[in-house]
């Protein structure tokens, strides 16, 4: 070989290997960058574990196996397929071919079926750690849901045994020795019930006393009523007889009946009376420690019958006095039932 023919030879291999440089597929040292990085994003797609992040929750723990199983599945494939290229590509280039033989094959195989076996009994044993876990973390759950529960109601109890010191402070602060014993207060409470029987027994007998008395007024009143009206009948036939036979004592008995007039409306407390309609009069009554009270008294129209009694302006509740003056037409009753509670108001 000349020298022109070492030269092309040269030439044709400079060329061969620029074309090699410039094809990513032959120049396999060229393209491992980007395939490193593409198997590094594998990598990145996972997640932090949410065990990590929830520490305290057991029903994670299927989650985050199932994901690293997915992941170790993936990255074993990687590395076998990754160990199978580089094997190959020792085999076509190197300047040895390795010797395989049939005894290696068998090899080979007795080794992965002891592999695979032991895999499987893993695996089972994976799935026997899986499935107990399953059943123990719901109970687990239950009891640490009890747990938080306890630990809360013992916080809850602490603060109030803390809050039941402060009142308990604070009110020993407020009430110094002597204070009231338990024993003292029963004794105070069962003299109370008596003196309440005591004073509920004289509330019953004043209420009997009352509406005695209001009979005994009613009794009295009527009484009085037909002496007045006997008075009236006599006055009025002493002074016919008196206008006829001309009788100078009409005088003097007129007197005595203005005078008697005005101490029965002292004695009743009447300050003035008033007509205020046909109907209606109006009578002033003075109150005992000063002021007065008006009483409106209502007859049916053309009628001598009391149809209405009521206070102006007064918070004396006369209602039911009136109720029953009306209905049985008792004016006088009304009068001195009102007298009676002016000078002895209820309590």
């Amino acid at each position: 070989m000349d020298q022109d023919d070492a030269g092309k030879v040269l030439l044709d291999d400079a060329r061969s290997v620029h074309t090699m440089v410039q094809d990513d597929g032959a120049f396999h040292i060229r393209a491992a960058k980007d395939k490193f990085a593409e198997k590094e994003a594998d990598f990145r797609q996972m997640t932090d574990s949410a065990l990590s992040v929830y520490p305290h929750n057991p029903n994670i723990v299927a989650e985050d196996v199932k994901t690293y199983y997915a992941f170790l599945k993936k990255l074993k494939f990687a590395f076998i397929q990754q160990n199978a290229k580089d094997k190959y590509m020792k085999a076509i280039l190197g300047d040895e071919q390795p010797l395989i033989t049939p005894e290696d094959n068998r090899e080979l195989k007795r080794t992965n079926e002891k592999r695979k076996a032991a895999l499987k009994e893993d695996k089972d044993n994976l799935h026997a750690t899986f499935n107990s876990i399953a059943e123990r973390s719901a109970a687990v759950s239950a009891s640490y849901a009890e747990t938080l529960a306890n630990a809360e109601e013992a916080r809850q109890a602490a603060q109030d045994i803390l809050d039941a010191q402060l009142e308990l402070s604070r009110l020993r602060a407020a009430h110094p020795a002597p204070r009231l014993t338990i024993h003292s207060a029963t004794s105070f409470l069962d003299a109370q019930v008596d003196t309440m029987q005591a004073l509920e027994d004289q509330r019953v007998e004043a209420q009997r006393r009352t509406v005695e008395a209001k009979d005994a007024l009613k009794g009295a009143q009527r009484e009085l009523e037909r002496l007045r009206a006997e008075r009236n009948d006599k006055e009025a036939k002493v002074a016919e007889l008196a206008r006829q036979q001309g009788d100078t004592r009409l005088v003097g008995l007129s007197d005595w009946y203005a005078l008697q007039l005005a101490q029965y409306r002292a004695m009743l407390g009447i300050i003035s009376a008033q007509a205020a309609s046909d109907n209606e009069i109006q009578v002033e009554f003075a109150r005992d420690g000063g002021g007065s009270v008006v009483l409106s008294l209502v007859f049916e129209p053309g009628q001598r019958r009391l149809a209405e009694a009521r206070l102006l302006d007064s918070d004396i509740d006369i209602e039911n006095l009136a109720a029953e003056c009306v209905q049985s037409n008792d004016v006088l009753g009304i009068v001195t039932g009102l007298r009676q509670r002016l000078q002895h108001p209820l309590r």
